[in-house]
């Protein structure tokens, strides 16, 4: 794992700071509004301007239908879609970190089939053995009625919050959870 100026860290193979690399984005939306009971912006119909001359300085003047705005967005108020929030380490049988898999701010299935997010070539690991989701700033885990369920820190649970560098263990697979801003 690598470190950036800021503090924020990250795997080896990338290049730069995703977090940094966020934070230097300038996004603009073209918005009609916002709908608070979804929270999702509601997207401009994109109705071009209309030119017309202005009869004293003789220059065009561009109208815009007062239905559209164009809002500048910071990252704050950005609506949150991937966002990169920690990593799944795999470890092998001496916690040896051998994999990582990148973890957004949405929910990922783990298991042996094909359509899970994180896919493990592991016959103690049920098809669609579980799933993470990221909520209020924390990783929680929940069974999905897997064959062999899911053990941490010695004990079998079914749903649980996940705190940084506890050992997760599906079937033979282990693995430990990495938060981003940590």
């Amino acid at each position: 794992m690598k470190r950036c100026p800021k503090g924020h860290q990250y795997p080896d193979k990338l290049k730069e700071c995703p977090v940094c690399e966020k934070d230097n984005e300038l996004q603009t939306v073209f918005v009609r509004g916002y709908d608070k009971q979804s929270d999702t912006f509601i997207p401009s119909d994109s109705t071009p301007a209309t030119e017309s001359i202005n009869m004293v300085s003789q220059q065009p003047v561009y109208e815009i239908p007062d239905i559209d705005k164009t809002v500048i967005l910071d990252r704050r108020n950005l609506p949150q879609k991937n966002i990169l929030t920690g990593w799944l380490i795999e470890l092998d049988y001496e916690d040896i970190p051998v994999n990582s898999y990148q973890i957004f701010n949405k929910r990922i299935t783990i298991g042996r089939q094909s359509g899970n997010d994180v896919v493990l070539n592991d016959n103690s690991v049920s098809g669609n053995h579980c799933s993470i989701e990221f909520q209020k700033n924390k990783y929680i885990i929940h069974d999905n009625n897997s064959a062999n369920g899911i053990i941490i820190d010695n004990k079998a649970v079914k749903s649980q919050i996940l705190e940084e560098d506890q050992v997760i263990i599906l079937g033979r697979s282990k693995f430990k959870i990495k938060y981003l801003n940590s």
